[in-house]
């Protein structure tokens, strides 16, 4: 078990006012915190919640000493799953109430509590027996995206609850040297040869009249994100696939993200243009000493000359050019990711189904969702998108 939490009152706040109000006190912890990155910050996750939580309640813990300072923030909103491929389709009295972090539907790796550096034990301590506390308001405890070199992590497997480990998430992450030149030596022969290539063939077709540029300002931002959510999901969509942006609720989060990102200087959100056309966008996020690789989107009439390939050399070169110390490139082991020297590193899920009930609906969910994927294997794909409309409307 954890250490007793001595000196540390832990509140539980359901008042979505309460996250605004905290905005300048969770901004002060983060600077001093052991835990936590970008997607724990109160600009990612207020602008989260405040248009992505659908009908989730928000589960805010606060964790102060005894001068009042605030040492811990548990993130959390209690959410509703039904155990049917569409939730529009479940009861309440079919579904479990599971206790997540907030902005993990958001397709965000690295989630976590912010602890204060040298206290984290106890304070964690105190978040957990609130929750303790309140153990017939939920159901399911599902923190997902706990990196592995968390030490949250660590202290969750320590507490002797019983943990299960459903899945891990494959985050591939380069470690930057101190020079570019350093770095193309980590490089395979045959990957320099063909970033040569992509940039010897935009020069050829398009002499001088192609570049690449960083969204600048707030127009620009909005803009340029617009026809990225728009390049992705038409790529997404071809493969009847929903992609990351299908949701307007998830897409007016980003826009509202990038904004704040910005104004902090988070943000770098690049474009590759050809002629003043944008033939390709990458939306990464700069944040204490690493280069989150969030999203791209490629406008397909360039797509011969692999314009979000270059942007990528591009992305890495500023960023170790300005000293950053990893690039990201969250969830995924897709094959180009290793090709640009990553490394793969794990996101954790720890789950603890606390009720029979959940249990048995989880099962329920298992199955049906096995069942619901045959099933669309042979279903068309307008009438699978006319599914999933009446669903959410209902």
């Amino acid at each position: 078990m954890l250490a007793h939490a001595t000196g540390l009152t832990a509140s539980l706040s359901h008042d979505p006012a309460d996250l605004e109000r905290l905005r300048d006190d969770w901004s002060a912890l983060m600077a001093r915190g052991s835990t936590g990155g970008v997607f724990v910050t109160w600009e990612w996750v207020s602008a989260y919640w405040r248009h992505a939580h659908g009908q989730a309640r928000l589960w805010l813990v606060q964790v102060r000493d005894a001068d009042g300072q605030l040492v811990g923030i548990a993130p959390l909103m209690l959410n509703w799953h039904h155990p049917l491929p569409y939730a529009g389709f479940g009861l309440r009295m079919l579904a479990w109430r599971q206790l997540e972090f907030i902005g993990m539907a958001a397709a965000a790796d690295h989630l976590d509590f912010v602890l204060a550096r040298g206290r984290e034990p106890e304070i964690l301590q105190a978040i957990l027996a609130l929750i303790w506390r309140h153990r017939f308001e939920w159901d399911v405890l599902h923190f997902a995206g706990l990196a592995q070199e968390s030490l949250t992590l660590d202290l969750l497997r320590a507490t002797g609850w019983p943990w299960e480990q459903p899945a891990t998430s494959v985050c591939p992450v380069v470690k930057l040297p101190g020079n570019w030149e350093t770095y193309l030596t980590t490089l395979s022969r045959g990957k320099r040869k063909e970033q040569r290539r992509f940039i010897r063939q935009l020069d050829e077709a398009y002499p001088g009249r192609w570049r690449w540029c960083v969204a600048d300002d707030p127009a620009s931002v909005s803009a340029t994100l617009a026809a990225l959510m728009a390049f992705h999901q038409a790529k997404w969509e071809s493969r009847n696939r929903p992609g990351a942006f299908a949701e307007a609720a998830m897409a007016a989060f980003h826009h509202e993200a990038t904004q704040q990102l910005h104004e902090r200087g988070w943000l770098r959100l690049y474009r590759l243009e050809i002629d003043g056309e944008l033939a390709a966008a990458l939306y990464t996020i700069w944040y204490d000493g690493r280069v989150y690789d969030f999203a791209s989107g490629l406008n397909m009439a360039y797509a011969d000359f692999s314009p979000g390939q270059v942007l990528t050399e591009m992305s890495l070169r500023a960023a170790v050019e300005a000293g950053m110390r990893y690039y990201d490139f969250l969830r995924g082991d897709e094959e180009y990711k290793f090709r640009w020297g990553a490394e793969p590193a794990l996101d954790y899920t720890l789950h603890w189904i606390a009720s029979p009930h959940a249990r048995g609906l989880q099962l329920a969910f298992r199955v049906l969702r096995w069942t619901w994927r045959m099933i669309k294997r042979v279903l068309p794909h307008d009438l699978r998108r006319r599914i999933r409309a009446r669903a959410r409307a209902a």
